[in-house]
């Protein structure tokens, strides 16, 4: 069995969208990719349509490794996989020319605890940044060295972001556009790991003008990097 050249692109894409959250666990099948970061503060959830059979699963333990290997070779790259008796995918074969490298995936066995099966968290509230708040919350965080961002929405819609560093010193930002809710509106306040949030944010700048965050019930956030949802949870506070 083997990944169309479409597959390979759409493959490299799903994989530099996970590394932005430094995923290096995941699952592909039943058109999904299903994937976490070691800390479990980061996830990707997403659609991913390969032209292989649905119920055929692939288990990637190194998923950095993997992108790696995807990386060495150039765009004549083709790739064929080998399964098991379950249909399971238990290795891929890199070629382009005369080269050839193989990749052994995870059993799903020892990752079936390891990545989420779906988000549950209900979606509340859409924040939207605009490119340059996008960049300026980044760099703000990163020049505090600020350990968290905090997130709030006030019921009115307003939105405030702020950072603060070792000594409280705090940066604020007020986005010009107001938050949408999907139900009620209602105030929110979550906080979530700047590097984690930071990654996500120069990922989207990178791509988009604005970028929307979708903040669920329980503080989840997600953002759309490259075609494919990656969610970032939120901090807990002791509140």
């Amino acid at each position: 069995m083997k990944l169309t050249t479409n597959d390979i692109e759409k493959l490299r894409t799903a994989l530099a969208a996970a590394k932005v959250i430094s995923s290096d666990v995941a699952v592909i099948g039943d058109g999904k990719i299903l994937g976490v970061n070691a800390q479990k503060d980061a996830a990707i959830m997403s659609e991913l349509q390969l032209s292989i059979p649905v119920e055929a699963k692939i288990g990637i333990g190194r998923l950095q490794e993997l992108d790696k290997r995807l990386a060495l070779f150039g765009e004549s790259l083709e790739a064929e996989l080998k399964q098991n008796d379950r249909g399971d995918v238990i290795s891929i074969t890199l070629m382009s020319g005369r080269s050839k490298m193989q990749f052994r995936c995870t059993s799903l066995n020892m990752l079936e605890k390891k990545y989420p099966k779906q988000n549950e968290d209900t979606p509340v509230v859409i924040v939207t940044l605009l490119k340059n708040e996008i960049s300026q919350v980044s760099r703000a965080a990163k020049t505090l060295g600020a350990e968290t961002i905090v997130i709030k929405v006030a019921s009115s819609g307003a939105v405030h972001i702020e950072c603060v560093d070792s000594n409280n010193d705090q940066f604020v930002i007020n986005p010009e556009k107001q938050a949408e809710f999907v139900d009620e509106a209602d105030t929110v306040v979550f906080v979530y790991n700047a590097d984690r949030l930071t990654s996500l944010l120069d990922a989207g700048s990178k791509d988009y003008d604005e970028m929307a965050l979708v903040i669920g019930e329980y503080g989840s956030l997600t953002g759309i990097i490259k075609g494919h949802s990656l969610i970032i949870m939120p901090q807990a506070t002791g509140e």
